[in-house]
């Protein structure tokens, strides 16, 4: 529960920012990832911690809990407190996540603010008819996350100059770890060295140095951090994925390259991100778009990279500021280096060593096939805004279901990098479909978190969670690897996603934590009053538990 005051609300529970602020305690319906760690301070609580992101009102919180571990598996409860987060300035929308071998939690800030609604061209009239409701890292996100810092409307009414001077927009959009120390404390560290975007969770690999990053959104990007010394998240290099694409079957296959847009240490980013705008990184002006003509003046680049609708654009950037670019714009920076951005609600990321063919592999999620994914469309019908001015790297038919991908693993360069992709299970539209389900029941839609069952277990299996409109009731999916084959392992409520799923191994116990995030909230709103109904509050529990080399569920 959040103690900033809330706005007024629509009919559809949404927020109404340029309104004054009522007095009343805004509470949080969508919970999401949740960790939980070894405690391994000397005077400690509980044996183990857990977080929890909840992404929204804005701006976001982490609570922390601590729990024992008791013999039957079972969790208990001791403690739960908010995590402070002010000295990096709060939290953004903090999404999915993971853990490290140095049992520490990698947690996100997703949907980044767009700092070109700040440039200094921008007057307040202008930056208040920019505001969409449904426009995530827009203005309406901007002004709800001044709360923070005690600035309600009407104050930052007609003044451009304190809405900037209080909002930094480049401090939101990281990587953001979390930890225990040794006195039992709460440490909490925001990475500007994996660079800014929507993001929705980052992944590390076996060799401790490797990291992939997914960006959520529209028109998105894959990105790869490279740390300079394994374990050390400080320093590295940042690069962007080419996606070539050999097929247009099932989602798609592709073979993948790497550009790289910088390297840089976690002090230089930091004694810089105070003292950046966007009129400091980049030059700018309107592209010429004539159909799926595209045309910048000289020495300016055209790109076409995030969020909702497409954003045909051209940009310079400016002398000795391509660090800058690459680590706090980093899906612009990457477009005019030549990447793809054409990603669509690309969610989890999952590293698999894979028992049935003996390679290293990559699962990611596409929440659906559209928009930069397809060739000149939106949705299946002809539009040229997500394309324009891009790439087209990407050219395949929509799929509301969305796919999982699989993508290959080699080490090359001394790092383990993706070097091709492929649809593995993509979600259908043409059986198992009736009035409240889009997409066939039997299968995938949506797909949102993954998370790899086997590490420790001998299993061969990845968890695939749903966050959809297409299925009435969403659901959590155990996927066989060698076989193929599909259960459902958790059912939603109405209108709300699955999400926060993760296998934690310790003391001879497999405890899966999970999530239900905004019952009621995407669809069957008029259902929340009924008999069967427990409310809009979301859940965060476990599947307890997966018991080791049987995956047993009770």
């Amino acid at each position: 529960m959040e103690t900033f005051k809330a706005y007024p609300y629509d009919d559809e529970g949404g927020e109404i920012p340029f309104t004054d602020p009522i007095d009343q305690v805004s509470v949080s319906h969508n919970p999401d990832f949740t960790s939980m760690l070894k405690n391994e301070a000397a005077d400690r609580v509980s044996d183990y911690v857990m977080f929890t992101h909840f992404e929204n009102p804005r701006p976001g919180v982490l609570y922390r809990m601590d729990v024992d571990l008791a013999d039957d598996c079972t969790l208990q409860v001791k403690s739960i407190e908010p995590v402070d987060a002010s000295e990096w300035g709060g939290i953004w929308i903090p999404c999915a996540g993971s853990i490290t071998s140095w049992n520490s939690h990698l947690g996100s800030e997703e949907y980044e603010p767009d700092a070109k609604l700040l440039a200094a061209n921008v007057t307040y009239d202008e930056f208040k008819a920019m505001w969409t409701e449904d426009e995530v890292g827009g203005v309406s996100d901007i002004v709800n996350f001044l709360r923070f810092f005690g600035v309600y409307y009407p104050t930052y009414e007609n003044d451009m100059d304190l809405i900037r001077s209080t909002f930094n927009p480049y401090k939101y959009g990281h990587v953001v770890e979390y930890g225990v120390d040794d006195s039992g404390a709460t440490t909490v560290t925001k990475w500007y060295t994996m660079g800014r975007q929507a993001l929705e969770m980052a992944e590390i690999l076996p060799d401790d140095k490797t990291v992939y990053i997914s960006d959520d959104g529209t028109n998105t990007m894959m990105t790869a951090f490279v740390m300079d010394t394994p374990k050390d998240l400080s320093s590295g290099t940042l690069y962007i994925a080419k996606f070539n694409q050999t097929d247009d079957k099932y989602g798609g296959s592709f073979d993948v390259d790497w550009i790289e847009l910088g390297s840089a240490t976690q002090d230089e980013l930091a004694a810089m991100v105070d003292n950046i705008t966007f009129d400091d990184i980049f030059e700018y002006t309107e592209p010429t778009i004539e159909g799926q003509s595209c045309s910048c003046p000289d020495g300016f680049t055209g790109i076409n990279a995030g969020h909702e609708s497409g954003s045909p654009q051209c940009l310079k950037v400016k002398d000795g500021m391509e660090t800058a670019a690459a680590f706090f714009e980093t899906r612009r920076y990457g477009a005019m280096m030549g990447g793809t951005t054409e990603l669509s609600k690309f969610e989890g990321v999952a590293y698999v060593a894979n028992s049935k063919n003996g390679k290293d592999e990559i699962y990611a999620a596409m929440s659906d096939v559209r928009y930069g994914m397809e060739d000149f469309m939106k949705k299946g019908d002809a539009a040229d805004n997500y394309d324009v001015c891009g790439n087209n790297d990407i050219r395949l038919p929509y799929n509301p279901c969305g796919c999982v991908y699989q993508m290959d693993v080699e080490e090359i360069d001394g790092w383990m990098q993706i070097t091709k992709a492929r649809g593995y299970l993509c979600g259908d539209t043409n059986s198992g479909t009736n009035a409240y389900d889009v997409c066939d029941v039997n299968n995938i839609a949506s797909p949102d978190n993954l998370v790899w069952i086997g590490k420790n277990n001998g299993a061969n299996s990845i968890v695939v969670a749903e966050d959809t409109s297409n299925h009435q009731n969403d659901y959590a999916w155990l996927i066989d690897l060698n076989t193929g084959e599909r259960t459902r392992i958790l059912t939603s409520v109405y209108g709300a996603e699955v999400t926060g799923i993760g296998l934690y191994e310790y003391e001879g116990c497999s405890v899966m934590t999970s999530v239900i995030q905004h019952p009621y909230g995407e669809s069957d709103t008029d259902k929340v009053d009924s008999e069967y109904s427990q409310g809009l509050d979301g859940y965060v529990g476990y599947i307890g538990y997966v018991y080791q080399f049987h995956l047993k569920f009770i």
